[in-house]
């Protein structure tokens, strides 16, 4: 009997369909991350530094695609509790021309907009993960903050309806969905 974590396995889900979105829109060489990039490890930094007199290059991340849950709702209405999560998936290219970093950001987003738009659900028997997108909240926008002179960034914050589940059945392995 293990822990079911709700959060994961939504994020594996929605990381799923936004692969599979790629796959079809032919976008190639993205690296998907769940919840934050692995920071680098100091100790390894500083032997660097000691040995050789400088740092290394660092791995570039870019192009990445990260995704991660922000924050879980709960309501409670006629004795009815419904549940959402609203999930970050952003997104960053490398593109030193201006123009053209912006509008291949800009399309990748959008496309991804579209993409669960028209496929705002899956079933896990079909297609090995499931999700409900709630299509009143999607927001998506150019995130300026995180835009150096090369590296473009751009946020999608979707809203995934799930499922209530009692307390004591994240401890079981049959999962039950109310």
């Amino acid at each position: 009997m293990g822990i079911i974590n709700p959060l994961k396995r939504y994020t594996e889900s929605l990381e799923k369909g936004v692969q599979k979105a790629f796959e079809e829109a032919g976008i190639k060489g993205f690296r998907f991350i769940k919840i934050a990039p692995q920071p680098e490890k100091v100790e390894d930094k500083v032997k660097s530094i000691l040995t050789k007199g400088k740092t290394e290059v660092e791995e570039e991340l870019a192009p990445f695609v990260l995704i991660r849950p922000l924050a879980s709702n709960q309501k409670y209405k006629n004795g009815e509790c419904t549940k959402t999560t609203d999930y970050l998936i952003r997104i960053q290219i490398k593109n030193e021309d201006i123009e053209d970093g912006f509008f291949e950001v800009t399309y990748i987003g959008e496309y991804l907009v579209y993409y669960f738009t028209k496929h705002p659900s899956a079933l896990q028997n079909r297609d090995g993960f499931d999700y409900s997108i709630n299509l009143d909240n999607i927001d998506s926008y150019l995130q300026e903050e995180l835009i150096s002179k090369d590296h473009w960034t751009y946020d999608i914050i979707l809203q995934l309806n799930i499922p209530f589940i009692v307390h004591g059945d994240y401890y079981d392995n049959n999962l039950k969905i109310i």
